[in-house]
């Protein structure tokens, strides 16, 4: 849910495009995708104003991810070669998603990337590759085209400025109309180019649901976005609800639409008994708009208020917290004996990032969060230092501020060092090519110290394993620097989601008025 408007760049001729001047050293040949590929919108299905639009130029977007086409070279690049001048647009019916691809340059190499091929992959239901047939595709379906908006499950009404509106319609995609499968099918190859990763979908299975943004026009109705969910067997007889891809399309963001849809899953996962509802691969856009939902959504819960109010105090105060006889993160019972809060409330100076362990997500806070509000345990973990900034007077008190920090700091080191030395303890890398380090296997050991001790050959003591494959180390100082710089950028996220929920509670108070 990432993206970045751009403004729109005037469709070269032919004539235009092959009259461009070479460039001392330049590649006029390789092009980023990114520069070349325009999205371009037609709203209507009427033959003579679908000419209009394409003459005026559609609705114009980009993409944000090619590599899922035309891959990667050995820097990370994606380049589309073998084209001089080249220009391609995808136009596109915002009602039937029907696609013409219009591919223009002035000339091509011998070996160029095969486009047609790449496209045709990519667009499983296929395209057209002229304007009349594009046309002819759209216009051919309107009198078989059925109103959305009557169709599936309304899940919200979204009021828009003056008197537009949007629905959330949800569908099974296994037994929802043909039209709405084919409209899926059509829509479904964007998601490709904006969630790295993303994958098509077998439209066989039953436990895939979609929810569709469609909002009706003068000139028809329109799909502006989806999302798709996976309904996964849990032991013994539960569902657990997994938020698969969430697209809204660039023309219609800003509008709060992907929020409401997220909102709209966790609606449905209590409504099914779900155990929670999880995200898979969660953009660092998503997972904003996921945590400033969630935080909303405790904030407004009384319970859960008055946990984080009661724990930020007793942060600011220097105490253990009171949840009226819960239990604090590590599952112990918040009434400990004098001594060893005494040595709880004292962080040691030498490891300024230890938290104190009771300022945690409580155990109770976390199981009813789960239950209550379908988070999962680990989201409703992350949330709870969310919840703990947004109390009054906590970031103004130095004692409470570096408490959180602690807290943040010990998160962070557990997610990604802890866990990783711990995996690293019974793995050894063993290198298959000594003329190239990248050939090497990861194997499992029985003694974890014969790992340990090879992967400290020839590095400094101290040093702990780190990375997905658990082979790369760093050492204490740059451990000590990431993690003041994970802190300090966890910081900055709860300060803008502060302001943004307080932006709108302000602005709910200002709709009353």
């Amino acid at each position: 849910m990432s993206f970045e408007h751009v403004s729109k760049k005037p469709k070269l001729t032919g004539e235009q495009q092959a009259g461009v001047a070479e460039q001392p050293g330049s590649n006029l040949w390789d092009h980023d995708p990114q520069e070349v590929v325009r999205f371009r919108l037609i709203e209507s299905m009427n033959p003579q104003e679908m000419e209009e639009e394409i003459a005026a130029g559609g609705i114009e977007f980009d993409a944000e991810f090619f590599h899922q086409h035309f891959g990667q070279d050995d820097e990370g690049e994606t380049q589309i070669k073998g084209y001089k001048d080249l220009r391609i647009n995808l136009w596109m019916s915002a009602q039937t998603y029907h696609t013409w691809l219009d591919i223009q340059y002035s000339q091509r190499k011998k070996g160029a990337d095969k486009l047609e091929k790449v496209f045709k992959e990519g667009f499983p239901l296929g395209y057209v590759k002229s304007k009349a047939d594009f046309i002819q595709a759209v216009t051919s379906a309107v009198p078989s085209w059925p109103d959305l908006c009557t169709l599936g499950e309304n899940m919200a009404t979204i009021p828009l400025k003056g008197d537009a509106k949007v629905y959330i319609k949800r569908f099974n995609l296994a037994d929802c109309p043909k039209p709405v499968q084919e409209l899926h099918g059509r829509f479904e190859p964007l998601l490709l180019f904006y969630i790295d990763g993303a994958q098509i979908i077998e439209k066989g299975d039953p436990k895939w649901d979609v929810l569709m943004l469609i909002q009706p026009t003068p000139k028809g109705n329109q799909l502006l976005g989806l999302t798709t969910m996976y309904n996964f067997w849990a032991y013994p007889d539960n569902i657990r609800l997994r938020l698969s891809q969430i697209l809204v399309l660039p023309p219609y963001q800003d509008a709060g639409l992907g929020k409401r849809m997220l909102q709209v899953t966790y609606d449905i996962a209590r409504a099914r008994s779900c155990i929670d509802l999880t995200i898979e691969d969660p953009t660092p856009n998503l997972q904003r708009v996921r945590e400033k939902l969630e935080v909303e959504q405790l904030l407004s819960t009384p319970w859960a208020a008055h946990m984080a109010a009661e724990c930020a105090q007793a942060m600011v105060e220097g105490r253990p917290p009171s949840y009226n006889g819960g239990n604090n993160s590590n599952g112990s019972a918040a009434s400990t004996a004098p001594q060893q809060q005494q040595q709880q409330q004292q962080p040691r100076q030498q490891q300024p990032y230890e938290a104190p362990q009771m300022y945690g997500a409580p155990l109770a806070f976390v199981a009813r969060a789960q239950q209550d509000l379908k988070l999962y345990r680990r989201e409703a973990r992350l949330v709870w230092e969310s919840l703990l900034f947004m109390q009054p007077g906590l970031w103004q008190s130095s004692r409470g501020r570096n408490s959180l920090e602690a807290l943040v700091a010990a998160r962070l080191e557990e997610t990604n060092f802890s866990h990783c030395a711990q995996a690293a303890e019974r793995k050894r890398l063993v290198q298959t090519n000594k003329e190239d380090e990248r050939c090497f296997i990861v194997m499992r050991v029985k003694d974890a110290t014969q790992a340990v001790e090879s992967s400290n050959k020839g590095g400094e003591a101290g040093q702990s394993a780190h990375g997905r494959l658990n082979v790369v180390t760093v050492s204490a100082e740059e451990k000590a620097a990431k993690m003041g710089e994970m802190v300090e950028e966890r910081m900055e996220q709860m300060a803008a989601l502060k302001r943004l929920v307080e932006r709108g509670v302000r602005a709910a108070k200002g709709a009353h008025l």
